[in-house]
This record gives structure tokens, C-alpha cells and sequence, in this order.
């Protein structure tokens, strides 16, 4: 586990807001402790039938999801749409948490939710989008399994200069979190989440 800044699981704002960033991983669970609403960016980002949002429609319906979620005291937010939001989140979050398990880990798992998806028994990624055999194994542009395997060194390339970019002891704000290893960290990491809202709530 690395966090640049503070002992705290969470750095939040100075009024106790906690808006955090999650890039790797579902934040439902993170959002139900903290008592915050949360946002999936897929689903914003994706209409029936795999068809996209504009850019401009898509910045725009997550700028109104996000202040609609500041006005009941903070938000978490997953999804990894950094490029098509030009950053946005970066900037509106008070935290970035990145879930940064092995490939080994990471992969067969996302393999797993695929197939069920593709026999109708796990959540879709968004409304009326649903997984179709030749779309996840013989589409380049549209199999979220070979989005998995090309994109993972890209993403890891990213967070690790932006995580360089936000130490303060460069100039940055701090706001990142990494939690890598085969699920312990996390595990941690939730736990001390937890104990600190129950220490804010007494």
C-alpha cells in the first residue's frame, strides 16, 4: 500500500467530504460505507446497445451526476475514462484510489464476469448492453478481453506518472492511493475505512 500524504485511509475535504476517484474496480462497496451515492461511469457512458455518448454529452451528464452527489455530501466514482473526461475527475476528487492487483489476479477474474455475463447471469455493464460471443472473442475494437490485455500497461504507465506528478514533496496534492498485491491490501485498507467512519460517527 502507498499513500504519499497521511496516516488516514482517506484524505477528504476540509468540511469531511470524501469524494473519491476509483480507477481498477467497483467502488459499491467503498460508497455504501461511506454513505455517499455512487456513480458508475459506464453506465453513464454507455446506451442500449453498446452505443456511445458524445464526448461533450458524456462530460456533461457526469458534471451533473457529480454536483447532484455533492449536494448529499460527497461521491465515489469508478470507471476509467480519464482521456474522455480530459482529467476532470483528477481535479474534482479529494481522492484517487487506484486498485492495482497482479494481471495474474486481475485478468482471469475479469474473464469470469465475462462469461457469466455472456450466459445472462452477471450484472451488465450498463442498461441493454449486453455481452454478445463474437463481440467479446472475435472483435479487435470492441472485446473488452483484448481491451484488458492492451490496455493494462497503458494504464499502469499513466497512474504511475500521475501518482509521481501528485507526491507532495514535488508540488503535489497528494491525493492518490495505490493498493496492489493479491487482495490483502484492499482487504487492509477497507478495514481502516471502515474503523475511520465509525470514529466520525461517534
Amino acid at each position: 500500500m502507498s499513500h504519499p500524504v497521511s496516516s488516514q485511509p482517506l484524505k477528504g475535504d476540509e468540511h469531511g467530504h470524501f469524494r473519491v476517484h476509483i480507477v481498477g474496480n467497483s467502488g459499491t462497496e467503498l460508497a455504501h460505507v461511506l454513505g455517499v451515492p455512487f456513480i458508475s461511469l459506464d453506465t453513464i457512458h454507455w446506451l442500449p446497445g453498446w452505443k456511445e455518448r458524445s464526448k461533450d454529452e458524456f462530460q456533461a451528464r457526469v458534471a451533473e451526476a457529480l454536483a447532484e452527489a455533492d449536494s448529499k455530501g460527497g461521491w465515489v466514482v469508478d470507471g476509467n475514462y480519464h482521456k474522455r473526461l480530459d482529467g476532470a475527475l483528477d481535479v474534482a476528487a479529494t481522492d484517487i484510489v487506484w486498485l492495482d492487483p497482479p494481471f495474474a489476479l486481475y485478468f482471469p477474474r475479469l474473464l469470469w464476469r465475462t462469461i457469466l455475463r455472456l450466459f445472462g447471469r452477471g450484472s451488465q455493464c450498463s442498461p441493454g448492453c449486453e455481452e454478445e460471443w463474437h463481440r467479446v472473442f472475435l472483435s479487435w475494437d470492441d472485446s473488452i478481453i483484448w481491451w484488458c490485455i492492451t490496455n493494462h500497461p497503458v494504464v499502469q504507465s499513466r497512474m504511475k506518472k500521475a501518482m509521481s506528478e501528485d507526491d507532495p514533496r514535488v508540488g503535489g496534492p497528494g491525493k492518490f492511493i495505490r493498493l496492489g498485491g493479491w487482495s490483502g491490501e484492499q482487504d487492509v485498507w477497507m478495514r481502516e475505512v471502515k474503523a475511520m467512519n465509525r470514529l466520525k460517527k461517534d
